[in-house]
Formats: C-alpha cells, sequence, structure tokens
C-alpha cells in the first residue's frame, strides 16, 4: 500500500474509521511467509517491524525479548466441529447430543494451543467481549463430559457402531488437534470415527457435498450481529434447517427492537444447546507482535483474522526509533509486516502457479500490492479496472474449486491484459460455495477484497462499492 502525497487529512481527531488519518510512512508491505518459525525469526533479527496468526507456543520467547511487544489477540475465533444434518447419521438429533455429552472442552483446548493464556471456555455464541450480544442462555448442556449419558443418548438413536466421517486439516494445527482429542473421546463411549485428513481446500470442498463427510472442523470469529452467523443458516455446509432456530433467526432480521432481538438470540442459544447443529468447544485467542517501537497500534480494536491491517489507527507507525519520526506526515520508510500465504477463503485454492506469481511480485522492485490472509494473491502493477459483470461469464469457465472459479479468472483478467476486465461478479456473498462457478452467491473473498482496496484509493466511475455485505473482509476460517 502506497501512500498518496497529495492527500491532506481532515482537521478533527480520528473517531472509528472517520476523522483525521496520516500516513506516517512511504509504503506498507505485506510479505507472504508461509512458515510460522520464519516469520517470528524475521521480525527478531529486525527484517520487519510486524508479524501476523504466529503461534503461542512462541509467546514466552517474544515476551522475554525487549526488543519486541507481543500481543495476546482477543477475541480472535472459538473452535467448532459443524455436523452434516442434511443427509447422513448426523441427521439423528439424538447421536448429536450424545457427541454433545461426551465431549470434554478442557482437554479438547489444551491440546489445540497448548498456553492457556490463549484459550478459554465459554458456552455463549457471541464473544465475552460483545456485551451487547453475549449471553450464558442453554449453557448448562455446555461441555457436560458426561459418558454415561452420553452412551444412554447412543443407545436412544439406534447406533450401531456405523463409521462416522470427521473431516479435519493440518494447515490449521489447531482444528487437527481439535479433531485429534474429540476422536479419543467419541470412542472412548463406543462410536467409531473415521478421521479423514485433508487439505483446507479440499476440506471446504467437501463440505458442500452432503455425502461426503458427518463431521467438519472450522471456526467462528468475530462478527458484529447474530444474523452473521453462518452456522444458523440453512443454505451454510452443515445446513442448519430446524424451524427452532432458523424461526428465531428470521425474527431476529426482522426486529428492530434491541431489547428484544437480545431476548430472541437468547431463546437461540436454548434451542442451539438442545438441537445441537455444532460443537462449541472454547475461544481461541491470537498472536502477533511487532517491533517495541511501534506505536499506534489500537489494541481495543477487534481485529479481523482476515485483514491484518483492521487494528491500525490512522498514526500507524509513529515510533521511538529515528527512521519513523513521531509525529511527522513527511518521513519517508517502508513499513513491512510478514503473515501466511493461505487464504482464510479457502486455504490453498489459488494454484501454486499463482503463488509463484506472488513471490516474483513481491521481490520486484515494483509496486505490485501484496497482501495476505484473504488479500494474498497478485494484482498487477497497474491499478484495477474493476467492472461489474453478470455471474454468467463466470459460471461458463470450468468448473474450479471453491475460490478458484472466481479468483482464477481475475488474476486471468489482471495478467493477460483483457479488454473487459472481470472484477466483480454482481450480488456475490462470502460464503456460498457452489459448484460449477457461482451461481448464487459465490465464493469471493480474496480477489474482491484486492479489487476494493485498489478502488478505494483509485476511484472509478461507476465501479460501486464491491463490499456490498459489509462482512466480507471480518470473516477467518468458515
Amino acid at each position: 500500500m502506497v501512500r498518496y502525497d497529495d492527500y491532506k487529512p481532515r482537521a478533527e481527531a480520528a473517531n472509528g474509521y472517520g476523522g483525521r488519518k496520516v500516513a506516517y510512512v512511504d509504503e506498507i508491505r505485506w510479505i507472504p511467509m508461509p512458515d510460522v518459525a520464519t516469520r517470528v525469526a524475521s521480525l527478531e533479527s529486525g527484517e520487519v517491524d510486524f508479524a501476523d496468526d504466529l503461534q503461542a507456543v512462541a509467546y514466552d520467547r517474544l515476551k522475554d525479548n525487549p526488543k519486541l511487544r507481543p500481543l495476546i489477540v482477543r477475541p480472535y475465533a472459538w473452535a467448532m466441529a459443524v455436523f452434516n444434518k442434511k443427509e447422513g447419521l448426523m441427521t439423528n438429533v439424538k447421536l448429536r447430543q450424545a457427541v454433545q455429552a461426551a465431549v470434554d472442552i478442557e482437554p479438547v483446548m489444551r491440546a489445540a494451543v497448548g498456553n492457556p493464556l490463549f484459550y478459554r471456555l465459554d458456552s455463549g455464541l457471541a464473544f465475552t467481549e460483545q456485551t451487547a450480544w453475549h449471553s450464558k442462555a442453554g449453557g448448562d448442556a455446555y461441555n457436560q463430559r458426561n459418558k454415561d449419558k452420553a452412551k444412554k443418548l447412543l443407545q436412544e438413536a439406534g447406533y450401531k457402531g456405523e463409521p462416522i466421517r470427521f473431516i479435519t486439516t493440518k494447515e490449521y494445527e489447531w482444528m487437527y488437534n481439535v479433531a485429534l482429542v474429540t476422536k479419543q473421546q467419541l470412542e472412548d463411549v463406543g462410536m467409531t470415527i473415521d478421521l479423514q485428513v485433508v487439505d483446507w481446500a479440499t476440506l471446504v470442498q467437501r463440505r458442500n457435498n452432503e455425502k461426503m463427510y458427518d463431521i467438519f472442523t472450522t471456526g467462528m470469529s468475530l462478527v458484529p450481529d447474530p444474523t452473521q452467523h453462518p452456522y444458523l443458516r440453512c443454505d451454510w455446509p452443515g445446513w442448519t434447517c430446524d424451524e427452532a432456530i432458523t424461526s428465531r433467526m428470521d425474527a431476529i432480521r426482522k426486529e428492530p427492537d434491541p431489547t428484544k432481538r437480545k431476548a430472541l438470540w437468547e431463546e437461540v442459544h436454548r434451542a442451539f444447546y438442545e438441537r445441537v447443529p455444532v460443537i462449541r468447544y472454547g475461544d481461541l485467542f491470537g498472536l502477533r507482535a511487532m517491533q517495541a517501537s511501534v506505536k499506534g497500534y489500537n489494541e481495543r480494536r477487534w481485529p479481523s483474522h482476515a485483514s491484518t491491517t483492521c487494528g491500525w489507527t490512522s498514526s500507524l507507525g509513529t515510533a521511538k526509533q529515528s527512521r519513523w519520526r513521531a509525529g511527522s506526515a513527511t518521513k519517508r520508510g517502508i513499513f513491512r509486516v510478514v503473515c501466511p500465504w493461505y487464504s482464510a477463503y479457502g486455504g490453498n485454492a489459488v494454484t501454486a502457479r499463482s503463488q509463484s506469481r506472488a513471490r516474483s511480485a513481491s521481490s520486484s522492485t515494483s509496486r505490485t500490492r501484496i497482501g495476505c490472509t484473504t488479500v494474498w494473491s497478485r494484482i498487477s502493477t497497474d491499478r484495477v479496472r474493476a467492472q461489474v459483470v453478470h455471474p454468467d461469464r463466470v459460471r461458463r469457465r470450468p468448473a474450479l474449486r471453491p475460490d478458484e472459479d472466481v479468483v482464477r479468472p481475475v488474476l486471468d483478467a489482471h495478467e493477460r491484459g483483457l479488454p473487459d476486465r472481470a472484477g466483480l461478479v454482481a450480488g456475490v456473498g462470502h460464503d456460498d460455495h457452489r459448484q460449477p462457478g457461482v451461481a448464487k452467491s459465490g465464493a469471493f473473498g480474496a480477489a474482491t477484497a484486492l479489487v476494493q482496496l485498489d478502488l478505494v484509493t483509485h476511484p472509478i466511475p461507476g465501479a460501486g462499492d464491491i463490499l456490498c455485505h459489509g462482512v466480507l473482509l471480518a470473516f477467518i476460517f468458515l
């Protein structure tokens, strides 16, 4: 991201995303670095200023280094196992209740994270920090650790030891550890678990096919409103179509009164723990770290895993070191941020060919924009000439994996300089992966974010607002 020198900040103080914004550095560079140990080492060496998505085991090491400042990110996400309620064994609510009764969440989270500073147990579907929405309603059914009750429910369900297909991934190590410990706990009460370990892109693809799994792992990040919890929807993988939940969610969408909305949300909690659409484990906290000289990072703003920039205030980068002149709007310099390659939306869904392009771009001297997590694929050095195109344009392409069907045409359009460059599919949502192509509201995380960022700095008449759903950049795993 390159500073625009002719920009004139507003006079009033910064207020959220409004008010005065001052760019204290020339450029902010997001440097893709897939290995977490390398990200830590690059921060320790002073090569970079900020490192994202680190592992909890590095916390003590970072804390003991006086030149660095670690940041525990809370809230971050909560871990969950989603049941396939459309077809197969888990359509039986008694079987889902048996899983809920059997799971002991403390050892699951300890295996997932290790350091107790980085997890907590909580039954609320909204985070504790979200005081307007946090609720303990229905929480008596959370973390029951009751093997006898689980065995009784298995009998009532008529379970005969059929294998239960549980898909997870090692690309998010905590997901794999959650699944591994859960597998052992469920086998202890007599269930047969077929644990299938795949890459994240394959998991995202399979979870949309009701014939391919019974349970999958994922995580739920911070969203500002109950209506944005996708696992409570009938059109999201796992297919929560239970009337007791969907009717109340519909009522929340229509109800303007905050008190009544909260009461309905508490009813959803009770129905959630009775109907068990997913297993709600514990909260996960993230780890970021920066040079001790970095000032102006707003630690109170709830960060999004999907966008490293979300925590920065308008006074980014003011610091004690001479290269970051405190209070100066004219100091030259480059602020470097390292983060993983993978997309929060579809993992490695964009091909290795595209990753190779991005590596080449990041090492070049041109001002190629590189982003991370949802914003990591290559964008051309020329500004994006985005336009709204009809979904049929994307549907005509060969069916690819989720995200690829949209991201790839955009990447190709940028690279080949097509005269009518694809920038946006009208009406696209953020999580509804459909094949082939984008039929209703398709997978559009990485490309949309890139196009939107460029449109902010280089407006194009008639391009419109790509982030029409508002939550596209606020999501991580789903």
